[in-house]
């Protein structure tokens, strides 16, 4: 069993399903899908966290900003340590879908801002 990349770093001896049969799966160890989920959770609740406290200082549009350019540099230097590739021809379709979700999170905050609920 011989784990590469990112994969290598994880604690726990987390295991990515496609490298160990299935009955070895057992006992204390994470499935690997089982760790994303917690890591997920976590980075989300990190999320949150911080950028209440941010908004305490700034406006919301700008906490919005920078959280973009988070969600930017984090692709640029986490893509290749967790081996994903964009093909150049998707590139443009990418961008298109960004913009699409950072236009619908600022119609969002701003919706949110003007005293709408922040659950339909």
């Amino acid at each position: 069993l011989k784990l590469t990349g990112f994969q290598s770093f994880l604690p726990l001896q987390v295991i990515h399903p496609s490298l160990v049969p299935p009955d070895n799966l057992l006992g204390m160890r994470l499935l690997y899908w089982e760790f994303c989920t917690i890591v997920t959770l976590l980075s989300w609740g990190l999320w949150g966290f911080f950028s209440a406290l941010a908004e305490r200082r700034l406006n919301v549009k700008t906490v919005f900003a920078w959280h973009c350019i988070g969600i930017a540099a984090c692709a640029v230097v986490g893509g290749p340590l967790m081996g994903l590739q964009l093909p150049l021809a998707q590139i443009g379709l990418s961008l298109a879908g960004g913009a699409g979700y950072a236009q619908g999170a600022m119609w969002m905050v701003d919706a949110i801002t003007a005293g709408g609920p922040t659950g339909i």
